[in-house]
């Protein structure tokens, strides 16, 4: 199996294996247990090998061994103990780290040699060390194979912040990659399902996030939609807007959303040619030309003299509104500003003056939602202003 350290990782594993090893080479100096000292009174044979141990410091590091010293027990009475079933390798390195002055490290691969052993013989004190280094070396450059068989280690002993770490980890894998995993180490299907439960929320994410792009697409192809039946209609000839050839004319797009609800207006300012404008429109009473009062889609433009700070100026402009129809099949609605509307700007006075109220459009004509216009209570319309700006 390949090293639970990530392949960038390569040159700490080899350094951490040479100490590690350095570090068993002294502890053997100590308690090499392949010979009998004063130090032991007890042998444990593994694979056919006797290794010469302490009674007393089993019984220090594990309650099993502790309990099976006592008088009722026969190893009580008896010089050694035969571990049928277990790895000489495994056991060694056991020993190492329940020596009090071995010194030995747990690494990776020595945590999950040892767990089955600290698991029987209940030495409770190693469990944190060992999920401690597991921990440290799971991410996401772990293969879903390792991942799998330390989640699997994590299962069998109780390893809590190592299980949810290995699902998180998990569930950012193949589905291909965890169902091959998982035949070769059997997860929980409690614990499974958790993976599985993590996938999902991932992906709702990002069905999610594409729904909101979609939406955004749509509003942008709605609105191009819009404008290629404005500008093959009317701003490809500037004669139909009257615009006076003499001056420089600049073009800016604001797009607003009015709400049904009465005099809530929608608004926004932009900045053509260093001139500050505020453009408002909002459905609301207006003058009919038989002298009564209607309900109207009425705009406002002003200057905004706050913001502007610079010399005497005055600005030519003309609007253009667009109605937008939102069943792409239909025609939006496009009316021009029948007049050129200027606004000045008198330094020493402080203030702006000519705001240009216009009425757009009845409402009566545009409230059928049925014909596209006003659809969850909003209006779409858009403003095209054309501005050209002088000196006085």
């Amino acid at each position: 199996m390949e090293q639970l350290v990530p392949s960038g990782n390569d040159s700490n594993s080899e350094e951490s294996n040479t100490n590690n090893d350095d570090l068993k080479d002294g502890a053997c100096s100590t308690f090499g247990f392949n010979d009998s000292s004063w130090k032991t009174d007890f042998n444990l044979i593994v694979e056919g090998k006797t290794l010469h141990v302490s009674k007393v410091v089993l019984a220090l590091a594990s309650p099993v061994f502790d309990r099976m010293f006592q008088s009722d027990f026969k190893e009580s009475k008896s010089s050694e103990l035969e571990l049928p079933g277990k790895k000489l390798e495994d056991v060694e390195e056991f020993l190492q780290c329940i020596y009090p002055s071995s010194l030995a490290t747990v690494t990776c691969e020595k945590a999950l040699q040892i767990l089955p052993l600290i698991e029987e013989y209940q030495v409770s004190q190693l469990k944190p060390r060992c999920e401690e280094v597991l921990l440290e070396h799971v991410n996401g450059e772990t293969s879903t194979e390792n991942l799998f068989r330390v989640l699997n280690e994590a299962c069998c002993y109780d390893l809590k912040q190592l299980q949810n770490k290995c699902i998180d980890l998990a569930s950012e894998k193949p589905r291909k990659e965890l169902v091959e995993s998982n035949e070769k180490y059997t997860i929980p299907p409690d614990v499974l399902n958790k993976i599985l439960l993590k996938v999902v929320g991932k992906f709702e994410e990002v069905v999610n996030k594409m729904e909101k792009i979609n939406e955004d697409l749509f509003s942008e192809l709605e609105t191009l939609g819009t404008w290629k039946s404005y500008l093959s209609n009317a701003v490809t000839k500037a004669d139909s807007l009257s615009l006076n050839g003499d001056f420089k004319w600049k073009g800016k797009i604001v797009k607003l959303e009015v709400p049904v609800k009465k005099n809530k207006a929608a608004e926004e300012e932009v900045l053509i040619s260093d001139f500050p404008l505020k453009v408002s429109v909002a459905i609301t009473q207006g003058y009919t030309q038989g002298g009564g009062w209607e309900e109207w889609l009425i705009s406002n433009t002003s200057f905004s003299f706050l913001v502007y700070q610079r010399d005497n100026a005055r600005c030519s402009i003309k609007l253009v509104y667009v109605i937008e129809n939102r069943y792409m099949n239909k025609k939006s609605v496009i009316v021009k500003s029948d007049q050129t509307f200027q606004l000045l700007y008198q330094r020493a006075r402080n203030n702006g003056s000519n705001n240009k109220t216009e009425q757009i459009i009845k409402y009566c004509e545009i409230e059928d939602e049925s014909k596209g216009f006003l659809i969850d209570g909003i209006v779409k319309v858009v403003v095209h202003i054309f501005l050209a700006k002088h000196k006085i």
